[in-house]
């Protein structure tokens, strides 16, 4: 079996890259899954639309031998953190020019740019059209560029795929609030189902903070999301601002408490690692992809988050060799706590009965040399799990099967971590998320604020709607099964 892992965007290269290091740290083993047979050269294709993150990985051969540098993309320009920026290529022009002709650029242009236009042109005509022709020319090139992407990502995947023994599915890695992840992500998804409608195709998806610096960052994650309910078998999410919470809170023995970006980016690569290395065996029971399938047994409700320890941060383990389960179980729930509520949370708490971090399903896996003997056949250290677990949880009561465990027994040799929990669930809480999203979301397009910057590149009013009914469907999905 194989899988191939597709790296988007900025934060989708940083976090791919950090789960590499991981996995090539926890001498992982099983060549024939992530990395090419009898090779250490990873299934991966790495992409951007910026040389910043992935232009040492050409020069700098060394350092980076476990990645093909012909797996790598990247182009001069960015994409403006623009979803529709990243999304739309060349063959949307006649799109495009259509609404131009009925549409000046200048009506297009908020108050506040036409205001600076007239100011600094002094009402030149002629300096007005040039600057058009210029900005036109600009974005046709970022069409192009589009276009060519997509052309070189099925190239790419094709080969790499003829490369795996066998080959079930592609995981994609990107930012849901910028413009390369969020829009030319969700079109390499879409062209991937195209192609391969068979096999899975399974997403990991950053959720920027609520209060972020983009303003474009609520229609970037909506029409982003909206995609992944289309073309996604499942989305396994990270929150930027729960993470921060529990990372810069944790009691960890290391004394630098100031957590950053690449903090967070070596968190959700730990629990990645974990999640691959489900199949560090020969001879694997189950695939990852068989416990993601399993969670997301309702296609409406496509939605997994992790936790798990121990896991990597500012270089160190959060746990040493000689934890007890207890420390790592402890560890493990901690994360659990910091779900960021939020107004709609409590209105929702007092709708339902059930409480809204209620669980559909959970996959609970430990690895350790000598799990079956520390934790199989270890009564005391089973029930503390379980009560943990229903009090972090809660599990559904309609579903008997909501929480399932499994023991992986790994060779001593093979591991740096000597007990390791990863909890994967697919929560509820996830529809308080994607409802305040929604929320600021549509009360900025009721207002018609940035929709010029969607417009310019051939999004129509119609595709924020689609998007909006998207998302609420599987708010409504999920508030559903709470009664």
């Amino acid at each position: 079996m194989g899988t191939l892992v597709i790296q988007i965007g900025q934060c989708g290269n940083q976090v791919g890259m950090k789960l590499w290091d991981q996995l090539r740290a926890n001498h992982y083993s099983n060549t024939d899954f992530m990395f090419r047979n009898g090779e250490t050269v990873a299934h991966a294709i790495l992409i951007d639309t910026e040389p910043k993150v992935l232009k040492d990985i050409k020069t700098e051969r060394l350092t980076y031998a476990h990645f093909d540098p012909k797996n790598v993309i990247f182009y001069q320009h960015g994409r403006g953190n623009n979803w529709a920026m990243g999304y739309f290529n060349s063959k949307n022009q006649k799109r495009i020019k259509q609404k131009m002709e009925t549409l000046s650029k200048f009506d297009k242009l908020s108050i506040l740019e036409k205001a600076n236009f007239v100011q600094k042109t002094k009402g030149n005509s002629t300096a007005f059209k040039s600057s058009l022709d210029k900005e036109f020319s600009s974005d046709e090139l970022v069409m192009r560029e589009n276009a060519l992407i997509l052309e070189q990502t099925s190239i790419l995947v094709q080969k790499e795929i003829e490369r795996c023994d066998y080959y079930t599915g592609s995981m994609l890695i990107y930012s849901l609030a910028g413009g390369t992840g969020s829009g030319l992500g969700s079109r390499i998804l879409e062209a991937l189902r195209d192609d391969y409608s068979t096999n899975l195709l399974y997403n990991t998806a950053v959720f920027p903070s609520m209060s972020g610096e983009n303003p474009l960052q609520q229609y970037n994650c909506l029409l982003s999301l909206s995609h992944m309910q289309n073309f996604s078998d499942g989305i396994v999410y990270f929150q930027n601002e729960k993470m921060f919470k529990y990372l810069s809170r944790s009691d960890t023995s290391i004394e630098e408490k100031l957590v950053n970006i690449d903090d967070m980016n070596d968190y959700i690569a730990s629990m990645l690692t974990h999640m691959f290395k489900i199949n560090d065996l020969k001879t694997p029971k189950n695939f990852y992809f068989d416990y993601l399938s399993d969670l997301t047994a309702l296609n409406e409700c496509k939605f997994i988050e992790m936790f798990g320890a121990p896991y990597t941060l500012k270089g160190k383990k959060s746990l040493g060799p000689e934890s007890t389960w207890e420390s790592v179980f402890d560890q493990t729930f901690l994360q659990v706590g910091y779900d960021v509520e939020s107004t709609d949370t409590k209105s929702m708490i007092k709708e339902h009965s059930a409480p809204i971090n209620s669980t559909l399903a959970l996959k609970c896996i430990l690895r350790s040399p000598d799990v079956d003997l520390s934790y199989g056949k270890n009564e005391t250290t089973r029930k503390n799990l379980e009560r943990k677990i229903v009090q972090s949880f809660h599990p559904v009561k309609w579903n008997p099967d909501a929480v399932s465990y499994e023991t992986i027994k790994e060779k001593l040799s093979n591991s740096n971590d000597v007990k390791t929990c990863l909890i994967m669930a697919n929560r509820i809480s996830i529809a308080s998320i994607l409802r305040e999203l929604s929320e600021v979301a549509k009360a900025k397009f009721k207002a018609k604020a940035y929709l010029h910057w969607y417009y310019k590149y051939g999004m129509e009013e119609e595709d924020f709607i689609s998007a909006f009914e998207n998302v609420d469907t599987i708010i409504d999905n999920y508030t559903y099964l709470l009664n």
